[in-house]
């Protein structure tokens, strides 16, 4: 998929724990046009809340999948959806058609095997795995094909060791991965890298820090294909940077019409205190008056970007919905319910509630994203 929270080992975990483990292990990450709505087409109804259901439940009716423990990611390859099982380290295929669910890939370091793994992207007619600093390749009847090693370039001032891979985009060009990089200062840098016919990863965008400095745009930055090129920025900014697949900044595309989330009072002094415990560690830390307006974005091939964010409403901030802009420039939300684990890729959304006793996910196609 193609939106990436910067969190060990889990996309979706809430912005408080994304934060908080930033500043626990004391690393530091250290001019704006607008598409015009009206060059997409028609704009996409408002959601019309389901009455019988409760903020961040699902839906009365949704299946429960016993044998999914957890949604990591999920990505969509000729209409089921593969999703990435971080807990059982296994990826699960699901049709929407309520065909038996089946699983590949297991816990290990053979051919086929992955831990740690955070991201599942459709590339061709493959399905990718990547997390920690590895790559594997799957068939879409999880059949392996391939497993190789994220190896930067020689040009590219990374300390291979510290390398984690977060996150993958599928693009014309092939893979475009992005990374977590450890410099030797201590100092933590975000990458958008592409790999190479030589096998070795170059980077074409960067989000680098300072050491001690904390940066609270480098918790949660968000890279999305587009059909000229990639996104990329930090979700705390109210622009995300809009580059070719050469790695030529082209413009900057902003979401400022989108109304933040303003910061709950509680949640301010879970902040306060972490941050006075980086700050006797030397690491200078400001705390933002709200939170980030989103946290992913997805682009479709007219150009519609469609973002998922953070329900206002929802003080425990882990439910999250899906907006886009309508022909007036306003936020309009997709019919889609509200939940603690929320993916779209294309027209295609999958939403997932996880339980005791496996993991309720729902699925729904939008029609020209129109809410049909």
């Amino acid at each position: 998929m193609n939106n990436t929270l910067t969190s060990p080992g889990n996309r979706q975990a809430g912005i408080f724990v994304a934060v908080a483990s930033f500043l626990s292990i004391g690393v530091v990450a250290p001019g704006c046009s607008e598409a015009d709505p009206k060059d997409f087409g028609p704009p996409p109804e408002s959601a019309s809340p389901d009455p019988t259901a409760e903020m961040g439940s699902a839906p009365p009716g949704t299946p429960l999948y016993a044998e999914v423990f957890s949604v990591t990611d999920a990505a969509v390859l000729d209409g089921d959806w593969f999703v990435l099982d971080g807990r059982a380290n296994q990826v699960h295929r699901i049709s929407p058609e309520g065909e038996p669910v089946r699983s590949f890939g297991r816990e290990g370091s053979g051919p086929g095997e992955f831990r740690r793994a955070n991201a599942i992207v459709a590339h061709g007619d493959s399905i990718v795995v990547v997390g920690g600093g590895m790559v594997h390749v799957f068939g879409s009847g999880g059949e392996h094909i391939a497993d190789r090693r994220v190896q930067p370039a020689p040009s590219f001032d990374c300390f291979a060791p510290t390398m984690r891979t977060t996150g993958a985009v599928s693009v014309e060009t092939g893979l475009l991965l992005q990374v977590e990089c450890f410099g030797l200062d201590g100092s933590l840098a975000v990458h958008i890298v592409a790999e190479g016919a030589d096998g070795f990863v170059r980077s074409l965008a960067h989000r680098e820090g300072k050491r001690g400095q904390f940066d609270f745009g480098g918790t949660l930055t968000v890279v999305a294909g587009h059909p000229r090129g990639f996104l990329f920025g930090s979700a705390w900014e109210s622009c995300l940077d809009l580059y070719s697949l050469s790695g030529r900044r082209l413009d900057a595309i902003c979401h400022d019409w989108l109304e933040p989330v303003d910061l709950p009072p509680e949640v301010a002094r879970e902040f306060e205190g972490m941050i006075a415990d980086a700050r006797r560690q030397g690491i200078r830390v400001r705390l933002p008056e709200t939170l980030p307006a989103i946290v992913g974005v997805s682009a479709m091939a007219g150009g519609r970007l469609v973002y998922r964010r953070l329900v206002s409403a929802d003080l425990d901030m882990d439910t999250f919905q899906l907006v886009t802009r309508d022909e007036t420039g306003q936020a309009v939300v997709l019919p889609v319910p509200p939940a603690p684990v929320l993916f779209q890729d294309g027209r295609s959304v999958l939403a997932a509630w996880e339980e005791l006793e496996g993991t309720r996910i729902y699925t729904r196609t939008l029609n020209s994203l129109d809410g049909s």
